[in-house]
């Protein structure tokens, strides 16, 4: 595997290994060749009987992980992944796994080691990157799954300015989309949005369709399982110039996530360095489960904090939580206020006078995360009244404003946009227009 030929399906002859065999050299061979041939069970042996995860074969100079990637054989990958295989390790040029099996068209073994943590942006010597190569060679499954874990350049920094976001030190109204299924995020969908002048997605990492937990990030320890895939999807973001709204936990203290405290660590921890961050810890905790609970969440703020100082941090909160008053969560140490407000028959008429009233109380952001959706208990809202309820947050200075939607619930088998309605679709299409015309105009000018 060196510039000048490439790794080529050899068939070796696997030897049998031997009881009594003692040479190093012929178990890390038998390694390489059993990689090659997808020999997982033969591959287990070798490694308990001592070969050398890491042996480069002498022809190609290539490592057993390599030859599974170029192979396409992704349990015999897993297993070396298991066993502690060098994820990053290269030959000559800077080749590395995952460029095997981008350049071979390998989808499932590079999948696979993109969520285990391989570098999509790692480039040969020669500039090459795995995307570069599975276009090269026409391989589009591969080059949509490298397109989603290594977007274009680009990034925005998320911060706070008295009672306003700011992106790259802007004042910035907040428009978004309820995004929650995050696992199964689409690159298409990140674009259109961005195209359409969206500048936030709000996703949910605790978030369970009809209590499948599996859609989960977290396992029952609270471990994040789904890193990559988070980080992937952050960073895309990022890239199209979108905010993501990290929701982590679910609005009852028997949260899918098992251990709450232990999630919250993992996922402020991942998502430290990304710069267009912020999170609601818990979604709606001043309800069932979550209910006056304030020395919890202040553990759990507390716990963000110690794992990024600089986190965005917020409780989302409903069910008029605020009638007595916003000192609690105050006082737990949240940046912004995210209510749920009451979703009467005339929510959209009420806007401007909740968010100035929230705003009396308290100089933090009033960003407005969940309002009415089309199909709750029946109501279906118009385009208009979205339409309004958009236009008078801004009036009243909120700081940011979601349109919320299913659309975003189950994106397993369709993209965000094929789930809205006609309705919603057009109200999707016009909302961006209406923060549009208040940042050209000078009685809004505080919204930028």
């Amino acid at each position: 595997m060196s510039r000048s030929y490439v790794l080529r399906p050899i068939l070796y002859a696997v030897a049998v290994v031997l009881p009594g065999c003692s040479q190093q050299g012929d178990i890390d061979k038998q390694l390489n060749q059993a990689a090659m041939k997808g020999d997982t069970r033969l591959a287990g042996r070798l490694l308990d009987k001592g070969a050398n995860i890491n042996a480069r074969d002498k022809q190609y100079n290539a490592t057993p992980l390599m030859w599974a990637a170029h192979e396409g054989h992704p349990k015999t990958l897993k297993l070396l992944l298991e066993r502690g295989a060098e994820i990053e390790a290269e030959k000559e040029g800077g080749k590395t796994a995952l460029w095997y099996a981008a350049k071979q068209g390998r989808g499932g073994t590079a999948r696979l080691l993109i969520q285990r943590g391989a570098n999509p942006n790692a480039k040969t010597g020669d500039g090459i990157t795995a995307l570069m190569v599975a276009k090269s060679k026409g391989h589009t499954a591969v080059v949509e799954l490298l397109r989603q874990a290594a977007p274009p350049p680009g990034g925005i920094t998320l911060r706070i300015s008295d009672d306003k976001f700011t992106i790259n030190g802007s004042k910035t109204f907040l428009l978004g989309v309820s995004y929650f299924d995050a696992l199964s995020w689409k690159t298409s969908d990140l674009d259109e949005l961005a195209r359409r002048g969206y500048n936030l997605i709000r996703i949910w990492l605790d978030w369970a369709i009809w209590n499948d937990r599996s859609r989960s990030f977290f396992n029952s320890d609270g471990n994040l399982i789904h890193e990559q895939t988070l980080l992937n999807l952050v960073r895309a973001a990022a890239a199209r110039g979108l905010v993501v709204d990290v929701t982590i936990l679910n609005d009852t203290k028997e949260s899918g996530a098992g251990n709450p405290e232990n999630a919250v660590r993992n996922a402020v921890r991942a998502l430290r360095d990304e710069p267009n961050v912020f999170f609601d810890l818990v979604n709606e905790h001043g309800w069932r489960g979550w209910a006056l609970d304030s020395s919890r969440m202040r553990s759990l703020v507390n716990i963000a904090r110690q794992e990024d100082s600089n986190a965005i941090i917020t409780l989302s909160t409903c069910c008029g939580h605020y009638d007595n008053g916003v000192d609690v969560d105050l006082d737990i140490g949240v940046d912004l206020l995210a209510p749920h407000l009451n979703r009467t028959s005339d929510w959209f008429e009420q806007t401007d006078e909740r968010v100035v009233e929230l705003k009396s109380e308290t100089g933090r952001p009033i960003y407005l995360q969940e309002e009415q959706r089309r199909g709750w208990r029946g109501a279906n809202p118009t385009k208009g009244h979205f339409l309004q309820a958009l236009r008078e947050a801004l009036n009243a200075g909120a700081a940011g404003w979601v349109f919320h939607t299913d659309a975003g619930f189950d994106l397993s088998s369709s993209t965000f946009f094929d789930n809205l309605d006609p309705v919603e679709r057009e109200t999707v299409d016009d909302l961006p227009e209406i923060v549009g015309a208040a940042s050209t105009s000078t009685s809004h000018t505080s919204v930028m």
